[in-house]
């Protein structure tokens, strides 16, 4: 940030800064909703306050697992029964950061990550989809899968299609958010 400002003042830019750090160790609730109203005045800030706050959470406490469960009832009627899916998606919003052709590095990492792990557990199937063929079988036969590991962006893709079921959870290795 002192790049920033140092940046500014050279420009001679007719801005000020407000140094506000957001934390959940503040002394009480009342300090820290002056804080977020403090950073809500800032227009810049204002249409993307929601998403920068969540993001914060999740950075300050190393949220990196968004755990979702996908859950049929027998209180609301759906088209297929016994669902039971549960999704992983990495939380960090990380590959949001890098650049479209590098999007094919990142997958291939990811699965050499994920089938270095299910190496270890032999017992457990494991399989590749594409994410085109990943939301058309969970529209058309969601119950053949059991548990779904993915990055941020893919996950986000699944939990779209598989919106309304459940609430999400978010976990860490000391912290979990519920919504």
């Amino acid at each position: 940030m002192q790049h920033v400002k140092t940046s500014i003042r050279c420009v001679r830019a007719p801005v000020g800064f407000e140094d506000i750090p957001l934390s959940s160790n503040v002394a009480n609730d009342e300090m820290f909703e002056r804080d977020v109203m403090t950073v809500k005045r800032n227009v810049i800030l204002h249409h993307k306050i929601q998403h920068t706050l969540n993001v914060l959470l999740r950075t300050c406490h190393d949220l990196f697992a968004n755990v979702i469960r996908f859950k049929s009832n027998t209180i609301v009627p759906i088209h297929h029964s016994n669902i039971d899916i549960l999704v992983i998606r990495e939380n960090t919003e990380g590959e949001y950061r890098v650049h479209l052709n590098t999007r094919k590095l990142i997958d291939g990492l990811f699965i050499d990550c994920c089938r270095e792990i299910a190496a270890e557990y032999p017992d457990i199937k494991f399989d590749i989809m594409i994410i085109n063929n990943t939301c058309m079988q969970l529209v058309n036969r969601p119950t053949q899968c059991d548990v779904m590991v993915m990055p941020n962006l893919y996950g986000n893709m699944v939990s779209n299609v598989g919106a309304g079921l459940v609430a999400g959870s978010k976990y860490g290795e000391h912290y979990a958010i519920f919504q």
